[in-house]
């Protein structure tokens, strides 16, 4: 069945339908009664979701981070067909956005990472679509300061995309994944350095090319991707697949157990990550799931109140998650929810030692490895 909604963009001579994303995700809940005045400063931590002051503008494919100051920072995105360039910084303890300096180039589908000297890296996206909705990919890469609340330029990416993965790794690179560059479908990763201001193809290609997936970084620098969408000879396929990279090699982790695409994804500060929402060729989604880097497995969540895709993400180190903003059949919101999730308990040491090598388990023990850093695909996770 064909969705139709703003989020979604079909090319039927190709049979390629090019689903807008935006990398991140949430969760948040909300009980019955449980929900807040919307905007109440300090949303009230109950179990269940809260709603936060909402976004100034509704906004969809934004380009989402967490700045070192623990402020969220929203870049861009679209609502009725237009590109924007905003900058909306949202401040949790104050429960307030307030406006940053615009981005030089207005887009959507960008992603962005927080550098570790607290600037926040945007970069590639899209800024126009033709008649036909053949999207431009863009190279562009720009660096915000929070600090000057001003804007740099910063090396072109090698490949233009848009639809893709992107996370920093423990080497303080920027590793983009994936996504889609005109028609293509990619798998190829390149990897940024802040301190040489320097794109370099590579290391490791992405088993599966793929589009509309979310990538985070967990434990000692493993970085996560999950789900998304590729093509076959019959259309588009939704995909459940997890791959972990540990700075040598990729390796796959347990599924997802709905396929989807276009999801958000958060790491909590504890390494579980929660995927939020999507959707699928069958229409929107409202599913939630964790998954457990522990154990190497996935368990349900409370479900999103209504189904939605394109969110905003963030995820805070209080264990604060913040969904923001997306797209569904009803339209763009400005909606932003948040949930407090408290810390597994021994999860955080159970993966945070550890070197490159390997996916780090409790008490100083590891995964027992093949000679690519990863555990033969037979083997299971030992604590």
């Amino acid at each position: 069945m064909m969705v139709t909604c703003s989020a979604l963009r079909w090319k039927d001579d190709a049979r390629l339908m090019t689903m807008r994303w935006l990398l991140g995700g949430l969760i948040i809940l909300l009980t019955p009664g449980g929900a807040q005045a919307r905007g109440q400063a300090h949303p009230a931590r109950a179990e269940g979701w809260a709603e936060a002051q909402p976004l100034p503008a509704p906004r969809e494919r934004s380009a989402v981070a967490v700045g070192r100051d623990g402020s969220i920072y929203v870049f861009g995105g679209d609502s009725s067909g237009k590109y924007y360039n905003t900058t909306f910084i949202y401040h949790p303890r104050a429960n307030r956005w307030s406006t940053g300096a615009p981005m030089p180039t207005a887009r959507n589908d960008a992603r962005a990472v927080t550098l570790p000297d607290g600037r926040i890296i945007v970069l590639g996206g899209t800024a126009s679509c033709t008649d036909n909705y053949a999207c431009v990919a863009l190279k562009t890469a720009e660096i915000y300061s929070p600090a000057r609340d001003s804007w740099t330029t910063a090396a072109p990416l090698r490949t233009a995309r848009y639809l893709f993965g992107a996370a920093l790794s423990r080497n303080g690179r920027v590793y983009a994944i994936g996504g889609l560059s005109g028609n293509q479908v990619l798998s190829s990763v390149e990897t940024y350095s802040p301190a040489r201001n320097q794109w370099t193809e590579g290391p490791a290609a992405l088993p599966t090319a793929a589009i509309g997936f979310p990538a985070v970084a967990i434990g000692a620098g493993a970085i996560v991707a999950v789900g998304g969408q590729n093509y076959g000879p019959y259309g588009p396929n939704d995909l459940n697949s997890m791959f972990i990279y540990n700075g040598v090699s990729w390796r796959r982790g347990a599924p997802l157990p709905t396929a989807r695409f276009e999801l958000g994804a958060a790491a909590l500060p504890d390494g579980r990550i929660y995927t939020v929402g999507g959707v699928s060729v069958s229409g929107f989604m409202a599913t939630v799931e964790a998954y457990n880097p522990l154990t190497d497995r996935w368990s349900s969540a409370v479900a999103l109140p209504q189904p939605r895709c394109c969110l905003g993400v963030a995820a805070l180190p209080s264990g604060d998650l913040y969904v923001i903003g997306g797209g569904s059949g009803a339209g763009i919101s400005d909606q932003v929810l948040t949930l407090h999730i408290a810390a597994s308990p021994g999860l955080v040491a159970a993966i945070t030692p550890g070197d490159y090598r390997g996916v780090p388990l409790g008490s100083g023990q590891r995964l027992r490895s093949s000679d690519d850093g990863y555990p033969h695909e037979k083997e299971q996770w030992h604590a």
